[in-house]
């Protein structure tokens, strides 16, 4: 080879190993900077406050957290109860005076509910259930008694259960009954529909197929085919 070849070969090797040396010493610095240096302190740091993977636990914790844990809901449960209807009088949404004991005393099928105006959630669901029941019985909805009862008569009194009627299109089968506190928990406590607090309000709905019948208690929201077919049966 001639030597003048020789010589760029060579100056191109230095050349080659100086810029593979400065590449080595630039990553060397830049994965000791500061910055660098306080990624992995943060990553040790972050590690030791990362959530372990759930791990399946030992039956005493299953018990210790048991108390905290959220109940799956429930399904529609379904019972036959025998109730004593109180003798006291209450308002409806037309401000009439209305014998609850007379309310109740009729041979027609009876569908309760207790429900109050400013209701977010469980009222609304229900009151739309025994609208699409009136609906779907057509004709044959003025052969049943519809009351909703409400436990939160102090607010909900016969002008706010008016427009409420008004809202869920209620037929003249249809009554609202409001009165005193006292009174309202009176009927609560005789369908044992008193939760203490209108914020713990729970849905139920109850059917009665004549006076001497006893009722049928649904907790839970219930299924509006088999409310309508179980109504059907009655009439």
């Amino acid at each position: 080879m001639p030597r003048i070849s020789r010589n760029l070969f060579d100056r191109l090797t230095k050349t080659f190993l100086a810029t593979a040396t400065i590449a080595s010493l630039v990553i060397i610095l830049v994965c000791n900077t500061p910055s660098a240096l306080a990624s992995s302190g943060d990553d040790q740091m972050h590690e030791h406050h990362k959530h372990p993977a759930p791990a399946l636990a030992s039956s005493g914790d299953d018990q210790t957290h048991e108390h905290h844990k959220h109940p799956a809901p429930a399904s529609v449960s379904r019972n036959m109860v025998n109730y004593t209807i109180p003798d006291i009088t209450m308002l409806n949404q037309h401000a009439e005076k209305v014998s609850v004991a007379k309310l109740f005393s009729t041979e027609q099928p009876v569908l309760l509910n207790f429900i109050f105006t400013t209701c977010p959630a469980i009222c609304p669901v229900m009151s739309a259930t025994f609208s699409s029941v009136q609906n779907e019985l057509g004709k044959d909805s003025d052969k049943i008694r519809m009351i909703s009862v409400s436990i939160d008569p102090e607010q909900d009194r016969p002008a706010a259960l008016s427009a409420y009627a008004k809202r869920f299109n209620a037929g003249p089968q249809w009554e609202f009954l409001t009165g005193s506190m006292d009174d309202s928990l009176i009927v609560q406590k005789a369908f044992a529909s008193d939760r203490g607090d209108k914020m713990n309000h729970a849905p139920a709905t109850f059917l009665r197929a004549t006076m001497d019948s006893p009722w049928i208690r649904y907790d839970g929201f219930t299924n509006l085919d088999q409310l309508v077919n179980e109504i059907r049966g009655f009439l």
